[in-house]
């Protein structure tokens, strides 16, 4: 068999093979033998009928066809063997050549492995900066909690940001309805401009117009290209009016013993954040480091695959709570095409850490062991005061094992680093220098 490989870009394999005369023979043989099982000629069992009396009953070139398929496959696993090639994922045909008195030739496309090169591990350096916690934070704390608990009342005052607005919506394009009034809910301050400057002081029975212009690549054809009117009739404004804050609130919800403690309470976790988000941001220089020093190629395969995990996340995080990707991407005005080369710079960077950080792992042999999970599992049970079985059956039932194994193995890795770096610990800025 003969075998040329080519690599026109970073990870990608061109492989033409010729197919001799042999192996094309081999292939229709095996083709008529399974199409015969599939044909009924009287007087002969499947697949027994002479080749004379089932060829007639077949589609012109139905055995050729099939018999491309057979040797097409057989030889892609032979290629692979023969000219050493890795791929990342399923190669695809990229060109048959089928001319008169010349072997069938066919070129396939293959993404190989990416290829990492680890750059130096040592002397690696970092600065740990702790932000204060200051009695504003702790407020918007306590305030989020109040809003949680906030009861929407109606209202005669102007709509403003955060009340929400019950009106029926009706739209049109070039003065044509092309929808009906409808009842919708809007929160103000979280829709589109378009729709929260008109609803911006807006009252009950008060009508407002405004126009949304599509781009031309939006997914609902109705819209694309074009400039909608939507017109919005109030109904209702209601404004939400949350508890106040004293003691006997935080007693009645088992917040704690007084409000003093629970603002304590919360500056103790606002403190605990902010440790944590300090040592995120040591990994991250850490990390970055060693992935500026590495060397890094994949396919394009590869980086599309990234590009499309984020969209199906994206996708599930907007269904949860209860929008589609078209709704979002008219919300941010950006077609799916924008959008993905967008994301592209970020599945870039964190596919290029993922295989950096999986090649110290395989370097350093950070492999988890059953143990290293049993013990991890153990001490959550501990901190909650049940059995370890108990803990591996929430989370299991939650879901939740990769998502513990991935941290505790994330948590190695920065060890790892960590034990590799000088790490400088500094003041935190103060607030007019943010």
């Amino acid at each position: 068999m003969n075998i040329q490989v080519e690599h026109p870009e970073t990870c990608v394999a061109l492989a033409t093979v010729e197919v001799d005369e042999t192996r094309m023979e081999e292939a229709r043989e095996r083709a008529f033998r399974e199409y015969s099982k599939l044909v009924t000629v009287p007087g002969f069992r499947k697949g027994k009928a002479p080749r004379a009396l089932v060829l007639p009953m077949l589609p012109d070139g139905a055995v050729d066809e099939h018999a491309e398929e057979i040797v097409t496959s057989i030889v892609y696993k032979a290629l692979l063997e023969e000219a050493n090639l890795e791929p990342y994922a399923p190669g695809s045909v990229d060109n048959v050549s089928k001319e008169e008195g010349k072997p069938l030739t066919i070129r396939f496309r293959i993404p190989l492995r990416p290829v990492i090169t680890l750059g130096e591990l040592d002397n690696l350096t970092a600065r740990r900066q702790v932000a204060p916690v200051t009695d504003e934070m702790v407020q918007k704390r306590l305030d989020d909690m109040l809003d949680s608990q906030a009861v929407l009342t109606p209202s005669t005052d102007p709509a403003k940001d955060g009340d929400t607005v019950f009106a029926d919506v009706e739209t049109s394009i070039d003065g044509k309805v092309v929808q009906e009034r409808r009842p919708g809910t809007f929160q103000v301050g979280t829709n589109m401009e378009e729709i929260d400057s008109v609803l911006r002081g807006a009252s009950a029975t008060d009508s407002v117009d405004t126009d949304i212009t599509y781009p031309d690549d939006y997914p609902d054809p109705d819209y694309a290209g074009k400039t909608v009117r939507f017109s919005l009739f109030v109904n209702h404004v209601l404004t939400p009016k949350r508890p106040e804050a004293t003691d006997a609130w935080v007693v009645q919800n088992k917040l704690g013993e007084s409000l003093e403690a629970l603002r304590q309470y919360l500056r103790a976790g606002l403190e605990a954040e902010a440790n944590q988000t300090a040592d995120e941001e040591v990994r991250s220089q850490l990390i970055s480091q060693v992935v500026d020093r590495s060397k890094v190629e994949f396919p394009p395969e590869m980086l599309e695959q990234e590009i499309n995990d984020q969209i199906a996340s994206l996708t599930k995080d907007l269904e949860a709570r209860g929008r589609t990707l078209d709704q979002y991407l008219a919300s941010i005005r950006k077609s799916l095409t924008e959008l993905r080369e967008e994301m592209a710079m970020v599945a870039r960077r964190r596919l290029t850490n993922g295989l950096v950080l999986s090649r110290i792992v395989q370097t350093e042999n950070m492999y988890l062991t059953k143990k290293d999970i049993d013990d991890e599992i153990a001490a959550m049970a501990a901190r909650r005061n049940i059995k370890p079985g108990e803990m591996r059956r929430r989370l299991r039932e939650q879901n939740q094992m990769e998502a513990l194994e991935d941290a505790l193995l994330d948590r190695r890795i920065l060890d790892f680093l960590k034990s590799k770096a000088e790490i400088t610990e500094v003041g935190a800025k103060p607030e007019s220098e943010k």
